[in-house]
């Protein structure tokens, strides 16, 4: 049976709880973080079924354009990585869940459906069906962190080796917060870093967001400065549940570039796992899967790379081809124009 909550609804907490080793981004707390940021209304699934049972936490829409006189919508998993959590992992699982979840997108107007990208350890994306709904976009890095710590700085490569010396000689300390008591400290040095890069408004987090963060997601996340002087002149916030860690955000002082402050802060972030028992660190990719800079920078802490895919299904061709002609209609553009997906939100 296919049961579907509100992010905030006590159910959802409860189906959660009955899952073994979850990462972070199948937690009712995130999903409503993401609906603090925006995204969509978030919605809990939760299936049970013969073969066991699946956990899907997913942002609903509203489609900018209606079909036939009906109101429809489209779903994305949150901001990270998403897809359904099976358990056991198991084809004739994934097959059940499918058909639910596909029968209760035609019943609540859901004419499509985007995963961002399925979780790089879990491997989610082997089972998911539609298979031909698969999108190949490069590669995820993950850090292993269950070897002995000499193993993983010898992994390093020749230039993070020479950058965390360069750091501890500037005098470049590390310092950890597990109860987000200096957040605004971050979010100032977050706020500045993206304003100098001039980041697109999805990665400009309101207020709201924080507090929620420090509110109900505390448990599940730490920060690290690195100071120097008494300075903070970089820091990162970290998501941390079941055997995961994932570099979530992070912000730097351009003037303090030189002090490579940024590495050793992932370095030292990276043993603070290791020594509590989290197992992989999910650094991420590149912008958009792309092997760029910011790709190389984090594949020169971890050789270890995990193929990543997003997800593309239509559940409801009839509709969502009559909302893609009135997009059509009311900007000009064609669907060759755009990558984006679903296209009418171009």
């Amino acid at each position: 049976m296919l049961q579907v909550f509100e992010a905030e609804s006590p159910k959802a907490k409860e189906a959660a709880a009955r899952f073994q080793g979850l990462d972070v981004y199948y937690r009712p707390e995130y999903l409503k973080l993401s609906e603090l940021a925006g995204e969509g209304k978030g919605r809990f699934a939760f299936y049970e079924g013969a073969k066991g049972r699946v956990l899907y936490p997913f942002l609903f829409r509203e489609a900018p354009f209606s079909a036939g006189g009906k109101r429809y919508g489209d779903i994305v998993s949150p901001y990270g990585y998403g897809g359904p959590f099976y358990e056991p992992r198991s084809s004739q699982l994934a097959k059940e869940f499918a058909r639910a979840f596909h029968a209760y997108c035609l019943k609540n107007g859901i004419v499509a459906e985007f995963i961002r990208f399925f979780h790089p350890v879990l491997a989610n994306h082997k089972l998911f069906i539609p298979a031909d709904a698969l999108v190949p976009r490069g590669s995820m890095v993950v850090w292993e962190l269950d070897k002995p710590e000499e193993t993983l700085k010898e992994e390093l490569s020749p230039k993070v080796k020479r950058n965390l010396k360069t750091a501890e000689r500037a005098g470049v300390t590390i310092l950890f917060d597990e109860n987000l008591e200096r957040l605004q400290d971050f979010i100032r040095l977050y706020g500045d870093t993206m304003k100098r890069r001039v980041a697109e408004q999805r990665y400009l987090f309101n207020q709201d967001y924080f507090a929620f963060l420090k509110t109900a997601l505390k448990p599940f996340a730490f920060l690290a400065f690195a100071e120097k002087d008494e300075r903070i002149i970089a820091s990162s916030l970290f998501l941390a549940s079941g055997p995961f860690l994932a570099y979530h955000l992070s912000g730097s002082d351009f003037e303090f570039r030189s002090s490579c402050a940024n590495e050793l802060l992932l370095f030292k972030a990276a043993l603070w796992g290791k020594a509590r028992g989290f197992r992989f660190l999910n650094l991420g990719g590149g912008v958009g899967g792309a092997q760029d800079s910011l790709f190389r920078f984090k594949a020169s802490f971890a050789s270890t790379t995990r193929p990543a895919f997003q997800g593309k299904v239509v559940h409801d061709a009839e509709a969502y081809a009559a909302i893609v002609r009135a997009w059509k209609e009311a900007s000009g553009k064609t669907e060759a124009e755009t990558s984006f997906f679903p296209v009418y939100r171009a």
